[in-house]
């Protein structure tokens, strides 16, 4: 995986076009959750034509868990686990 450090918003035109060639013609954004004024800085800053819906995409995507990841929620299962054995022994009414 190749990670690019952007410092300014304005980089992500050069970025993709410096990686891809060129700008595309249709670029994919997850509209259920981009704010309106965030979409309208993207349109007006990279000058794509068509913007389509990757939502569905995107959370497919994220369901897809790494062996990583799920050691991480493991632990952190684990750890909650502990935490609520403590309070039933700790809390009492009044």
């Amino acid at each position: 995986m190749n990670l690019t450090a952007i410092g300014s918003i304005r980089q992500i035109p050069h970025r993709i076009a410096d990686t891809y060639g060129r700008l595309p013609g249709t670029l994919g954004l997850e509209m259920d959750v981009l704010p309106v004024n965030y979409f309208n800085k993207l349109r007006n800053l990279l000058g794509v034509r068509d913007y389509v819906d990757a939502a569905p995409l995107i959370l497919a995507t994220r369901m897809i868990k790494s062996d990583w990841e799920i050691d991480q929620m493991a632990q952190t299962a684990a750890l909650s686990q502990r935490t609520f054995d403590y309070m039933t022994t700790t809390i009492r009414p009044g």
